[in-house]
């Protein structure tokens, strides 16, 4: 029997008894100053502001890991505030990814990507490869890559999700397909009827 997804995070809600889901969208404005002057003290040779914010990111966000598990199956981290750090910023979205599965939280990575062609199927590479060098070529302990799941934008039509869904049952992930947003001008392009 093949262990999807669905199978993993029913599992996780069902340990946890809870359907929530914690966003991570960090926000140089929204870092506790305690989690600044704490970086700043570990910092002490004044690096640049983007790998402070990394760093500032990368602390704040592992408290809220350390805090939520076992409470919540899964966490979603927002690519886009790491991404806008450039590479710092994405090593700490990966270092986050990996801490939240070490610590037994599901990780939906909140990527909303959407492509055709080629760059379709590299974004999935990318997102929903597992990564063996870290969890084992003959791992059983339940991990299925970086990413569990992922969102997606599917507007572009059925081919720029369908290398998501071959790589998605590949390895046993999920993903979450955007339907209607909640932001007031969604209804521009989304459908009024959803």
């Amino acid at each position: 029997m093949t262990i999807t997804f669905a199978d993993v995070l029913d599992q996780a809600i069902q340990k946890t008894n809870s359907v929530a889901v914690v966003g991570l969208d960090p926000k140089p404005e929204l870092i506790p100053h305690e989690v600044q002057e704490n970086v700043r003290e570990k910092l002490k040779n004044h690096p640049s502001k983007t790998l402070f914010h990394a760093a500032c990111y990368h602390e704040f966000c592992e408290g809220i890991l350390k805090t939520v598990a076992g409470f919540v199956p899964a966490v979603k981290p927002n690519i886009a505030f790491f991404e806008a750090l450039g590479i710092p910023g994405l090593t700490v979205y990966n270092l986050i990814c990996k801490k939240a599965k070490e610590i037994g939280l599901l990780v939906i990575g909140d990527v909303k990507r959407g492509d055709i062609g080629a760059t379709a199927e590299a974004y999935a590479q990318a997102l929903l490869s597992v990564d063996k060098q870290n969890i084992g070529e003959n791992s059983d302990d339940g991990q299925l890559g970086i990413h569990d799941a992922i969102t997606l934008n599917p507007y572009l039509g059925s081919d720029s999700i369908e290398p998501f869904i071959k790589a998605a049952e590949i390895n046993g992930q999920g993903l979450f397909i955007l339907v209607k947003t909640s932001n007031p001008s969604s209804s521009a392009f989304s459908s009024k009827y959803i």
